[in-house]
C-alpha cells in the first residue's frame, strides 16, 4: 500500500489499495494450489522469481529513467510483483516445510521455522520504513529484483522436487 502510494497510484486510497491487494494475493493463491500439482514446485518457484525481478526492475527503471516512466508504470510493476509472489514465493515454502523435513522433527521443526519467518517478517516491516527513507524507493525496488534473480539461481541449485515423490523418496534424495 505504500508502495502504491510511493510509487505513484493517487488515485487509490489506502482501504482500495489494500482490498485490491487481498484480492490479488488470494486469487493467485488458488492459481497456486493447481499450478503446483501440474508443473511442480521447483519451476512455480522459479517463474515467480523471474516475474517478481522482472517487475520490480521495470518499476525502478521507471523511477531512474523519468523519460522511460508512463502513466502508472511504478503501480503496475507492484502490483505485477504481488501476483508473481503469490503464487510462489508467498504459498510453495509453508509447503516445502512439510516436505522437506525428516519425519522424525517435522512438528517441532515446522514450528521453530514457521516462528523463525515470523519474526524475520516482524523485523522486516519495521526496518522497511528506515531502508525506504534511507536508499529510496528506486534503489529498494532494484535490491527486490536483485534478490529476487538470486533466488532463481538458489532454487536452481539447491531445492529439490517434491511433486509425485513420497516423504521416504524426498528424505532419501536430501540424504545423498
Amino acid at each position: 500500500m505504500v508502495l502504491l502510494q510511493a510509487a505513484g497510484a493517487t488515485g487509490l486510497d489506502e482501504w482500495t489499495s489494500l482490498v485490491i491487494l487481498g484480492i490479488i494475493r488470494f486469487l493467485m493463491a488458488i492459481v497456486s494450489v493447481f499450478l503446483s500439482r501440474q508443473v511442480g514446485r521447483r519451476k512455480l518457484l522459479m517463474s515467480s522469481s523471474l516475474g517478481m525481478g522482472l517487475s520490480m526492475l521495470i518499476g525502478a527503471c521507471s523511477l531512474i529513467f523519468p523519460s522511460l516512466s508512463i502513466s502508472y508504470l511504478q503501480s503496475g510493476s507492484i502490483l505485477l510483483f504481488v501476483c508473481f509472489s503469490s503464487f510462489g514465493f508467498l504459498v510453495i515454502p509453508w509447503t516445502l516445510i512439510g516436505e522437506l523435513l525428516p519425519h522424525q522433527v517435522r512438528g517441532v521443526g515446522s514450528g521453530l521455522m514457521i516462528s523463525f519467518a515470523y519474526l524475520l517478517m516482524f523485523v522486516t516491516v519495521k526496518m522497511f520504513f528506515y531502508v525506504l527513507n534511507a536508499i529510496g524507493l528506486n534503489y529498494l525496488l532494484l535490491f527486490f529484483s536483485f534478490t529476487s534473480f538470486l533466488s532463481i539461481a538458489y532454487v536452481y541449485f539447491f531445492l529439490p522436487e517434491t511433486l509425485g515423490k513420497t516423504f521416504e523418496e524426498i528424505e532419501k534424495s536430501l540424504n545423498s
